[in-house]
């Protein structure tokens, strides 16, 4: 009996029973502690409902994942170098193919709740924090959903943390600028949706004022242009040969959605039912802004 206990007995359970455990929470509450050469390799793993796919006659292979919607979780810690390593997958299950997801309203909207929930269950765990890639995922999923259920507190919040976030100053300045317009168009016209008339001119009211309050530098006037461009290209077809040749090919390769396509299905949703109904809108600001701005 004593020789089967000790079998299962690690070595990392051995150092942490004896006040020696060198877990990423306490390597980044210390921050002097040097790490261990163990190699951590936990994976904890939770399923909720029915597997993803499941055979059906006629059905084409990729049909065959969109049959139900759960969420899958995958948490690996490592240790690298000096610091924890923390490394978050996340699997979304999808409740229709992609194109018809982020086309179809009834569709969309479960979907973005799940991602919503788990975005912010995702934002109070250390290891989505300290991984880069995952946190900006985190916080473009999370703005752009609240700007489609209508959450105007937590859009500005979110944008304003994203803003802080920006290393390039002239794009740091233009950041968030188009979702306080937003914001704004939605506090004096509730209940009415970006692509009604007055909610397009107080937009444009909006976002006018706030271009030109920008510096009238040559940095600036070549990200307005950049960010002109940027919109002028945007259509509703575009967004759907992104969906088509992009984000599904994407989710064909990994074998399922993750973190990274759900938050291209989230921002190609809000493009097509935010963005371009005040596309008209956005380019006449931009292009006031750049006609007031030094040419070199």
């Amino acid at each position: 009996m004593t020789a089967k206990k000790q079998r299962y007995r690690s070595p990392l359970r051995e150092k942490r029973d004896s006040g020696m455990d060198e877990s990423p929470s306490l390597l980044s509450r210390a921050g002097r502690q040097k790490p261990s050469l163990l190699p951590v390799r936990s994976k904890a793993r939770f399923a909720v409902g029915a597997a993803w796919s499941r055979p059906s006659q006629g059905r084409r292979f990729l049909g065959q994942w969109y049959e139900t919607l759960l969420v899958v979780t995958a948490l690996a810690l490592g240790l690298t170098g000096q610091r924890g390593l923390a490394a978050v997958e996340t699997a979304f299950g999808l409740p229709a193919p992609p194109l018809e997801l982020v086309t179809d309203e009834a569709k969309f909207r479960g979907f973005a709740e799940t991602v919503r929930g788990e975005v912010e269950r995702l934002l109070g765990v250390p290891a989505a924090l300290d991984d880069p890639a995952t946190f900006n995922l985190l916080l473009s999923s999370r703005v752009h959903l609240a700007h489609y259920f209508g959450d105007d507190e937590k859009a500005v919040a979110t944008a304003a943390w994203i803003r802080s976030l920006q290393s390039d100053p002239a794009l740091r300045l233009f950041a968030g600028l188009t979702t306080l317009a937003a914001v704004e168009a939605r506090r004096q016209n509730p209940g009415a949706g970006p692509e009604t008339a007055k909610s397009r001119e107080i937009f444009l009211r909006e976002f006018t004022r706030q271009l030109a309050d920008l510096p009238k530098t040559p940095a600036v006037t070549a990200m307005l242009r950049g960010q002109r461009e940027k919109i002028a290209s945007l259509t509703r077809e575009s967004l759907l040969a992104e969906t088509r040749d992009v984000i599904i090919p994407a989710i064909a390769r990994r074998g399922h959605c993750s973190l990274a396509e759900a938050d291209q299905l989230v921002r190609v949703r809000h493009r097509l039912v935010s963005i371009l109904p005040v596309k008209t809108e956005t380019l006449q600001a931009l292009e006031a802004a750049i006609a007031a701005r030094p040419t070199s």
